[in-house]
């Protein structure tokens, strides 16, 4: 994709006697007074790249074909600027040269057997990625996805979601790939290559906005996926000036699944009739982090929804599904606190209901819920402590984080609303003994969790079943947030998580997390604070 500078949106005439357009609908402003039709205004987004795609991928062809006839031959100037960028980086590796780019510190682990490189051979894709097209899902499979080894005998790639979307669906390959170009970009540092993202992400928001527009008919399955994947996108290019951009297309996979929800699930592929998929759930828990985020109150509809999600769960997903109705409840009262709504002593008993109601969620975990602590060998990455945490499986790591980082919102809120009646009674005082007890133990269980999540290779989840498509470092963030900004915490736990925040987006590319950075010190300031006045 060559970038061709930003076009004007003018109408024609407007652009013919270079006058300034003002865009208005039906008819421009000058159209009107001269008497002229308005011939309507640009698609910027359709004029600012010319895919060369196929023409690359033809002359890479042709090269190789007469690299094979010939022998090498030295490049040309205008070949060799075609591989490298504006800054002078050498190009990145093709789709059978990639391997993970940082396996030497550990911070990803694997070799060249867990990059991306099987996939090009596989017998049920539809179409071959270009080259720059390669660099982008490759990054996003080495990175971003939790799939165990791809040479593993007990996975057939066939029947994986991910895979086949990838392969047989170009709307969802196009959304896939400019996630993991953009996270490539912020890497290597690479503009050419976000110029290359923001074209594929222009090409998903045409498709969902078509899919919008026809909605009768739309495949709402993978219009939901692709939201999803705009979302990330918004993540990984997140920055201070647009923190919650993300939140716009949350909102919108939240209204169509609620659509959804409304035509039966046989528009939902992996859901049955009458049963909320573990899609669902989760979107239910990334609701809550973006209005967390916001401070801002749940709408009526989306908590109906949400206590419909969890009500309607299969069995097995059942402990989700009761958290999800604990959650939507705590959500509303941070809100409540934040706009001054309650007197302390009501919210005090508010936030002490929620956490029964927590801490009764976690001793009524089935026994396959529950997660061994073990002892660490040293080869494990992003370590902690000197334990790290197995689960039953990436699912229920991810559901026990969420838990974990609503517990510690509903402790702060008891003690900052304690902080506020002065002198407090001993039971008070007593709560926030407990309090800070409670914070300083479940902040180090999400740290201690952390390791799981990059785990992507373990025995365990080699043989789960329900294997999530993505690592889930997305959902990672909120839970470190809330950890390192919380009251109570050392300060090497805090540390701890900025540091791994910063490598999640130096070496991962995701911008949301070093856009938390600022936010968890400012935190830190505030509850050392509380401490300091607090805290006998």
């Amino acid at each position: 994709m060559v970038f061709c500078g930003k076009p004007s949106k003018a109408c024609e005439p407007c652009r013919e006697k270079r006058v300034r357009c003002d865009f208005i609908q039906p008819a421009c402003s000058p159209c009107i007074r001269t008497g002229k039709t308005c011939s309507g205004y640009r698609d910027i987004e359709s004029l600012m790249f010319r895919d060369e795609n196929a023409k690359v991928l033809r002359r890479v062809r042709a090269e190789g074909r007469q690299k094979r006839e010939k022998g090498p031959r030295k490049s040309t100037k205008a070949e060799i600027s075609t591989l490298t960028d504006t800054r002078g980086f050498s190009r990145i590796p093709g789709p059978l040269e990639y391997s993970t780019p940082y396996n030497d510190n550990g911070f990803f682990g694997g070799g060249p057997e867990h990059s991306a490189d099987a996939i090009y051979a596989s017998s049920f894709a539809r179409f071959s990625p270009t080259v720059l097209e390669s660099r982008g899902i490759a990054f996003f499979l080495t990175n971003y996805v939790s799939i165990t080894n791809l040479c593993d005998e007990t996975m057939d790639l066939k029947t994986s979601l991910i895979w086949s979307n990838i392969f047989t669906n170009r709307q969802f390959f196009d959304a896939v790939s400019s996630v993991g170009l953009a996270g490539l970009s912020h890497v290597t540092k690479n503009r050419q290559l976000m110029t290359a993202a923001r074209y594929k992400h222009a090409e998903t928001m045409k498709y969902v906005a078509g899919a919008l527009r026809n909605i009768g008919n739309a495949d709402l399955d993978n219009t939901l996926k692709a939201v999803m994947l705009l979302a990330i996108f918004e993540m990984i290019n997140c920055t201070s000036k647009a923190p919650s951009a993300w939140g716009i297309h949350v909102d919108g996979a939240a209204a169509l699944l609620q659509l959804i929800k409304t035509r039966g699930a046989r528009n939902l592929r992996d859901s049955r009739p009458g049963i909320t998929s573990r899609m669902q759930l989760q979107l239910c828990f990334t609701v809550f982090i973006r209005y967390f985020r916001s401070g801002q109150r749940l709408p009526s509809e989306i908590l109906e929804w949400s206590q419909y999600c969890g009500e309607s769960q299969d069995e097995a997903d059942r402990p989700a599904g009761v958290l999800v109705t604990i959650i939507s409840r705590l959500i509303n009262l941070l809100h409540a606190k934040e706009a001054s709504m309650y007197d302390p002593h009501i919210a005090i008993q508010e936030a002490l209901s929620c956490e029964a109601d927590l801490q009764a969620w976690e001793q009524n975990l089935p026994q396959e819920w529950k997660f061994e602590k073990v002892k660490a060998t040293g080869t494990e990455e992003n370590l902690y402590s000197d334990v790290f945490h197995i689960y039953r499986d990436l699912w229920s790591a991810r559901i026990w984080n969420h838990y974990r980082w609503a517990r510690i919102l509903v402790n702060d809120l008891i003690l900052t609303q304690i902080s506020k009646l002065g002198n407090s009674s001993t039971d008070l005082i007593n709560q926030q003994i407990e309090s800070l007890k409670i914070t300083d133990v479940i902040a180090r269980d999400i740290c201690d969790s952390i390791a799981s999540h990059f785990q992507r290779h373990h025995p365990r989840y080699a043989e789960a079943r329900f294997v999530p498509p993505l690592t889930g470092i997305f959902l990672l963030l909120s839970p470190l947030a809330v950890a390192g900004g919380a009251i109570g915490v050392p300060q090497t736990l805090h540390e701890w998580i900025i540091s791994l925040l910063e490598k999640i987006g130096n070496k991962m590319g995701v911008q949301q997390a070093l856009a938390l950075i600022p936010e968890i010190r400012k935190d830190r300031a505030r509850t050392g604070g509380y401490l300091t006045q607090r805290i006998q």
